[in-house]
């Protein structure tokens, strides 16, 4: 794992003591302190909580011995720790202590115990305004719950989603993205695609979807097949930003990650399929 402490110019190693897996995935902060560091792996590596801004880590041990965390979320506000899962015990996980304990909550409706909606999906989302709302997208649909996970709703089933952002203004407004971007303006009751502008191809998993905080019409959205595209109309149209992206294969411009200064909102990173990081302080232009 890599640490970057000047905005991304070098890099350094972020700390591995305690960090057993050499498959970490993603990294997750908590939002009221930022010393508080989660990490999950691939290949059964399990998931990892560090105390000291990613210096020293420990395993926090839940499911099969061999689970393979996928996607972490934290909750702003009472700092609850959701985790996805796949392979073994695949579904959604919960903690309400720091990570030291979980409890699988992808339960089907009315269900008896032990029986669940076998959830298997990249990510999760905590809605920002309303910490009780969660989103999980599903390779199967987009499920949303609103009782911080002890229930869930299937509100849309028109495909596989990979990644779910929540406006940082209107919470009303939510974006999902699978093989096309769809938006809802109604809570994610319903959706209706936007794609125009943009390739045929899947949307990143990671961070994929990023949204200007000063300025909620514009979006960054990273395409696993095509690079970073940007709209300045709330998702009507999109276009595409990649001067500057090297190589020749597609490989070269598939984005894995991207992701937001939330200071500097003209700031974004994007990480390929290679591994390649690359930055712009201008919002792409």
């Amino acid at each position: 794992m890599l640490a970057s402490d000047d905005a991304g110019r070098s890099w350094h190693d972020g700390g591995t003591e305690g960090l057993t897996s050499n498959g970490p995935r993603v990294v997750a902060f908590d939002p009221q302190d930022a010393r508080r560091v989660y990490t999950g792996s691939l290949w059964g590596g399990g998931l990892y909580r560090s105390e000291d801004g990613g210096r020293h880590w420990q395993r926090r041990s839940f499911g099969p011995a061999d689970i393979t965390v996928y996607g972490i979320a934290v909750d702003p506000v009472d700092h609850s720790v959701y985790a996805t899962t796949v392979g073994n015990a695949e579904g959604l996980w919960k903690s309400t202590d720091f990570g030291n304990s979980f409890t699988r909550i992808d339960r089907a409706p009315s269900a008896p115990a032990g029986v669940y909606l076998g959830f298997s999906g990249p990510t999760v989302t905590v809605d920002p305004h309303n910490h009780a709302t969660v989103y999980f997208p599903d390779n199967g649909g987009l499920w949303r719950s609103q009782d911080a996970g002890r229930t869930w709703v299937e509100v849309d089933a028109s495909g596989t989603f990979t990644s779910v952002t929540v406006d940082p203004i209107d919470s009303s407004i939510v974006y999902a993205g699978g093989y096309s971007l769809l938006k809802s303006i109604d809570g994610g009751a319903t959706f209706t695609p936007k794609s125009v502008g943009l390739p045929f191809a899947a949307v990143a998993e990671t961070g994929s979807l990023q949204i200007d905080p000063r300025h909620p019409n514009v979006l960054y959205l990273g395409m696993e097949d095509g690079g970073v595209f940007k709209s300045t109309d709330a998702a009507e149209t999109w276009f595409p930003i990649n001067l500057g992206f090297g190589g020749t294969t597609h490989y070269d411009t598939s984005i894995t990650g991207l992701a937001m200064d939330p200071e500097e909102p003209d700031t974004l990173y994007a990480v390929t399929y290679y591994h390649a990081v690359y930055k712009t302080v201008s919002g792409g232009r």
